[in-house]
Formats: structure tokens, C-alpha cells, sequence
């Protein structure tokens, strides 16, 4: 598999895309694995830039890859911004730290989670005690990266990754900032929810002001279509929408756009159900491993019979 990486040579620029699961190739051409990062810095190292941009849009995966990668980011000649954008958890925070300094951003839109590690181990008490011990020195190792960046103590870390039974808490682009796991919050680009912009962009008509007159309106932007696509409009005449319901529908649609009340504006709130974070390994685990996990939540939140 070939990793896909942007060069920008205007600006002499090379962007890395670091996506999806982490220790898992990804179909998409993105990195998901130290060797595919090898494999892009190998291109890199020919090729005539000044400086590289990883953007990472990830929750996280294998710690060894993440730690692979992260030492392989810093041994480059050339500054290294790293980019985080929606949820950017885990294993996928230790490589936002490979950045130069005052080169860690991330977006006024995502979030980031650091917790303690975790792992599944099977085998005897001893077995125990050394995945344990491995997951302890796992945490302390990680927990001393983001402290080497921030100028605080490894102890902060250690507690905040600690929280919720070692799941952590989810921090807002201002609280990264403040504990000094990012040098600073860049916004997301400018959203457009204009349809009369995107139609005057096209050189199409504009939307009907009312309801009245609409069918022929349609047919105006049919034939406007078809033009602009190299169609004859003789040929092809616009469809014939013979159900008043999706005529009545399509004309409160227009009607709310001509006054401005676009989807972003009268879309009801989000919602989002509680939910634990997210894990590697939640595809693959026995019948067993599911069965105990939901005698143990029904337990916890009382709905035992």
C-alpha cells in the first residue's frame, strides 16, 4: 500500500493525513501505521520542501505505533506542525506532540482526550502483574511526553489520565491550551449555508421569493442545468411533479431559504447519548467478554431483575 502525501510547492509545503485507527493500514492512502509513515518520509526526504503538516483526525489505536511515529516526526530536519481536528483521543495525542515548538494547533471545533492505557491480557496471576506493570510504565512514558512539552510535572498528567477510572475526561481546545498540550487554537474555515450564494456561484437563477409560480421556476433551473452541462433542453424537458405533498414540502423549503431561515438555523439541538471512549478492540471481543461487561453495566445503573 502506497501512502498518499500532499505537496503544496507554492509554499513548499508537504501535508501527512493521519486518519482512522492507529497500528491499522487504512484503505483511504492516509498513515495508520509506523511502516506507512516510513514509507511517506522516504518520498519526503527527496523531495524539495521547507516545511511538513500532520493532520491528525484520530482516536487513537496501538501506543507502540503512536510512539513510533512520534519519534520519527521529531528526528526530522525540517519544522513539523501537527493539526488536530474533531475527536483526537488516545494514542493519537502523543503524536500531536511532535510538533516544533509553537507548531501544535488545533481546531476551535475538536476535542482531546488523554486517559490511561489499556490492554487485555490472558494467563496466570503472574501474566497479570506484568501487563499491569507494562501498563503502568506505558502511562508514566506517555504522561512524561505531554509534560516534556508543557512545562508541567509528569504528576499533573498522571491524574488528569487517572479521572473516570482511568478513562480520562474529554478537554475543550481551551483547556489543551491551558495545560499546555497545544501552543494555540486555529479556527475552522467559514461555513456558506447561503443557497442564493451557491446559485449565483454557478450562474444559475435565483430561488423564487414566494411559493406562487414555483413549477416554473423549476423548469428555469432545469433548462439552466441542462445548458450549463452541454444538454439540449428540447430533448430532455424538465420532470413533471405531480404530488402535492412534495410540491407543498419543496415550497416551505424555498420559503424558509428566501427568509433566511436555512436547516442551520432551525435544526433542533444535538444530542448526543453518553458514551464511554472509544476502543480498538470493541470489534473483537468474545461472547463472554460482552456478556459480562452488560451484567456489570445492568449492575451499576440498578436494572438487575
Amino acid at each position: 500500500m502506497k501512502t498518499k502525501i500532499n505537496i503544496t510547492n507554492q509554499t513548499r509545503t508537504a501535508y501527512i493525513d493521519i486518519e482512522g485507527v492507529i497500528g491499522f493500514e487504512n484503505e483511504n492512502g492516509t498513515v495508520g501505521t509506523y511502516a506507512e509513515l516510513e514509507r511517506a518520509l522516504q518520498q519526503l526526504r527527496t523531495a524539495d520542501i521547507s516545511d511538513i503538516v500532520v493532520n491528525i483526525r484520530s482516536t487513537g489505536g496501538n501506543v507502540n505505533d503512536a510512539l513510533l511515529i512520534y519519534e520519527a516526526l521529531l528526528s526530522l530536519d525540517r519544522p513539523v506542525t501537527t493539526r488536530c481536528y474533531g475527536y483526537v483521543a488516545s494514542a493519537a495525542t502523543i503524536i500531536a506532540q511532535a510538533a516544533d515548538s509553537g507548531r501544535r494547533e488545533i481546531s476551535a471545533n475538536a476535542l482531546y482526550l488523554i486517559h490511561c492505557s489499556e490492554s487485555y491480557c490472558e494467563g496466570n496471576a503472574r501474566t497479570v502483574i506484568q501487563t499491569k506493570e507494562l501498563l503502568e510504565q506505558t502511562d508514566r512514558r506517555i504522561a512524561e511526553i505531554y509534560a516534556s512539552r508543557s512545562g508541567l510535572k509528569a504528576e499533573s498528567f498522571l491524574k488528569l489520565m487517572n479521572e473516570n477510572n482511568g478513562k480520562g475526561r474529554w478537554l475543550s481546545p481551551e483547556e489543551c491550551v491551558a495545560a499546555g498540550l497545544a501552543d494555540r487554537i486555529i479556527e475552522a474555515a467559514p461555513i456558506s449555508n447561503s443557497a442564493a450564494d451557491e446559485l449565483k456561484q454557478l450562474n444559475l437563477p435565483p430561488l423564487p421569493g414566494h411559493a406562487n409560480g414555483i413549477m416554473a421556476k423549476l423548469t428555469e433551473h432545469w433548462n439552466a442545468l441542462l445548458e450549463k452541462l452541454g444538454f439540449s433542453t428540447e430533448t430532455t424537458p424538465a420532470p413533471f411533479i405531480s404530488y402535492p405533498h412534495e410540491i407543498e414540502c419543496l415550497s416551505d423549503r424555498i420559503e424558509r431559504i428566501t427568509n433566511n431561515n436555512t436547516a442551520f438555523h432551525t435544526a433542533r439541538k444535538t444530542e448526543v447519548c453518553q458514551t464511554e471512549d472509544p476502543s480498538i478492540c470493541e470489534g473483537s471481543r468474545t461472547g463472554n467478554s460482552a456478556a459480562y461487561e452488560a451484567d456489570a453495566y445492568n449492575i451499576r445503573n440498578g436494572l438487575t431483575q
